[in-house]
């Protein structure tokens, strides 16, 4: 007999669940309070580890007769998979570079800064580069903020933001003509 309980938190972690964490070690959720997981892990009894809801997924499995979930896990960033993705659909082909700035921009004006590595992606003489720039821009305004966007006569950029709080997740496309000829590019936070 299935009773309603069931029936409303089906898909949702909740009290007495397993998950196994980013760690690999598998640990028992306490209590759901809002969007967070309390879970205690066999290694540290005393304490409990918070984790966001939306970020376990079912595995399918069962663990002492409960269901087991796990942490999702990213080996990429989002939104530079997001970039290549709609990227490729727009016949862009990136080439892929990383460089490493010295910054204060998100520790404060006032703190030390910090090594920063960005992804500096750029497509040197694409076929039409206003079209596949205006459709790699137009595909990314679905799924991120468009916080500006910067029109010249020679081309445009846009500067998107993921997280409105996370500075690390702002990112820019840019597309334009210059005298050395026409470009598509990306710049944003590695690992974002």
């Amino acid at each position: 007999m299935i009773k309603l309980r069931d029936l409303i938190t089906e898909g949702k972690p909740r009290a007495g669940d397993y998950v196994k964490v980013v760690t690999g070690e598998v640990g028992q959720i306490n209590k759901v309070k809002g969007t967070i997981a309390w879970i205690k892990l066999a290694s540290n009894r005393k304490s409990f580890f918070p984790s966001d809801i939306k970020n376990l997924k079912p595995t399918g499995k069962r663990e002492k007769g409960k269901t087991l979930w796990t942490e999702g896990i990213l080996t990429e960033g989002k939104i530079t998979s997001d970039v290549d993705r709609a990227a490729k659909k727009h016949g862009i082909k990136f080439k892929k570079k990383v460089k490493t700035v010295f910054t204060n921009d998100f520790t404060g004006p006032n703190e030390k800064g910090e090594k920063v590595k960005y992804d500096d992606w750029m497509e040197y003489n694409p076929q039409n580069y206003k079209s596949q720039g205006m459709g790699l821009v137009s595909e990314l305004m679905g799924k991120y903020i468009l916080v500006k966007n910067n029109r010249s006569t020679n081309g445009a950029s846009a500067v998107f933001i993921n997280r409105k709080k996370d500075p690390k997740s702002k990112f820019t496309i840019t597309y334009a003509n210059s005298f050395s000829g026409a470009y598509i590019s990306y710049e944003g936070v590695k690992g974002q």
